[in-house]
């Protein structure tokens, strides 16, 4: 473990960093052994600096995601029908692989943006087993897609950055801006999403929802 007193605070352990990184570190040690005839080899990579600032978070990927949502008029619940993911995160090595890390991250929002809250009553938490705390299963989640934009980086390992958590951020903004695309008047500032909020605002809006299900899209950018 590094000395605090003598080494720099490095910010955030981010994920994103592991393909940049270590795939840099396994070029450079591939390369060694090509040139050297060996059967091993070490090599180092770090981060670029940024002139000023620490450098740990320097190489950034960028995603867009958008929703379409259905909200049931009788018990205000959410329903992400479709979700679409734009992603920018270098040259893609493995699609699959990728596609595979962005709909996991995009199922495992959909948790938290609609359903998995941990509360608390007199220092207990609420939410003690899966029988309360609800996870979203293969049947809870929406219909995925994805686009790469491809774009090479020239300094990491054969055009990559990486893409790690960033599927996992911007599906609860953009299912927040398409509920309020039904409901004006709600803001929504806590996951998850409450239900009994949006049945108000509907009732609010509508004078009563009726029997009609009411569906919306968005995006949001990370």
């Amino acid at each position: 473990m590094a000395d605090t007193d003598e080494t720099e605070d490095s910010g955030s352990t981010a994920a994103s960093r592991t393909t940049y990184i270590c795939g840099n570190a396994i070029v450079k040690a591939a390369k060694e052994i090509l040139m050297t005839g060996s059967d091993s080899a070490r090599a180092q990579c770090d981060f670029p600096e940024i002139p000023g600032e620490n450098g740990v978070h320097s190489m950034f990927g960028y995603i867009v995601q958008g929703v379409k949502i259905k909200i049931n008029p009788v018990t205000g619940a959410v329903d992400v029908l479709k979700a679409h993911n734009v992603t920018e995160a270098g040259h893609v090595l493995h699609p699959e692989m990728m596609a595979g890390q962005l709909f996991g991250g995009m199922a495992m929002s959909t948790g938290y943006t609609l359903s998995e809250q941990i509360r608390y009553q007199k220092g207990k938490a609420m939410e003690d087993s899966f029988a309360s705390y609800v996870m979203p299963t293969s049947m809870d989640a929406p219909h995925m897609t994805n686009d790469n934009v491809d774009c090479y980086e020239e300094s990491g390992p054969y055009g990559a950055k990486g893409v790690a958590e960033a599927a996992t951020v911007a599906l609860a903004p953009a299912v927040a801006a398409a509920v309020r695309r039904v409901c004006p008047k709600l803001l929504i500032r806590t996951i998850p999403i409450d239900r009994e909020q949006i049945l108000d605002a509907m009732m609010e809006n509508e004078g009563g929802t009726g029997n009609v299900f009411y569906s919306a899209s968005c995006g949001y950018c990370f």
